[in-house]
């Protein structure tokens, strides 16, 4: 199963293992609503967390492959300093990072497929398979328990 990377408009990026994109978006949204950002596969994913004293994980170390990719896909002006991170001046550090933060924009989401869906939309901020999906299921439900009048044509 692939691994997504997410790149939010606000410079942060978030993982998530799932079978396609609109998996992706659905899994994301415990963060925020994904529909928009770009999202890219990324291969050879390798991050590894520390165990802390006070239980709780700490990120220890990101694959050289998988930082590669990250800064290449998500944040290329920051990647494209000429000494990398180390050894750069902190204002071009700085610039690049303020650069990165307003680069991304939302791509506009596609609409749901129903009225409903789209009521629902406004309502509420899901991704539109989810909306979708739970509208599928709910107009399923309504059918099973509908008792046409008459026979059938």
């Amino acid at each position: 199963m692939p691994v997504y990377m997410c790149r939010w408009v606000n410079g942060d990026v978030s993982f998530v293992s799932a079978p396609s994109k609109e998996g992706a978006v659905a899994l994301l949204d415990e963060v925020a609503n994904a529909e928009g950002c770009p999202l890219f596969v990324v291969k050879d994913f390798m991050v590894h967390l520390r165990l802390k004293d006070e239980g709780k994980l700490e990120l220890e170390e990101i694959g050289e492959e998988t930082y590669h990719q990250i800064m290449e896909k998500a944040y290329p002006v920051l990647g494209s300093l000429p000494l990398g991170l180390e050894g750069t001046p902190d204002d071009a550090v700085k610039a690049a990072v303020e650069t990165e933060r307003n680069r991304v924009q939302l791509r506009p989401a596609p609409e749901p497929a129903t009225e409903v869906g789209r009521q629902l939309k406004k309502e509420l901020d899901i991704p539109t398979v989810e909306i979708d999906r739970i509208v599928g299921v709910a107009a399923k439900e309504v059918l099973k328990k509908h008792k046409p009048k008459g026979k059938p044509n």
